[in-house]
């Protein structure tokens, strides 16, 4: 079973595809859901979630070339 964050997550996941970044993630569920949502939140249910194998996940480069990593998202 999986809880409301959970859910709210793997459904921005599902939406943003390839850019199912952390970053994007947080902005999604804060834009569309109306919800705050540190990114500290979004990275441990990332991790939950993995650990239920419903998604896996890399470190990546940002997308916008940026020289920090990021945790992303795959299916």
């Amino acid at each position: 079973m999986l809880g409301e964050l959970e859910q709210l997550v793997l459904i921005a996941t599902l939406r943003l595809g390839d850019g199912a970044y952390g970053a994007p993630i947080q902005r999604v569920i804060q834009r569309e859901m109306r919800r705050p949502l540190t990114a500290a939140a979004v990275y441990k249910t990332l991790a939950r979630l993995e650990a239920k194998e419903l998604v896996a996940s890399r470190v990546a480069r940002r997308p916008r070339g940026g020289a920090a990593a990021e945790r992303a998202a795959t299916r």
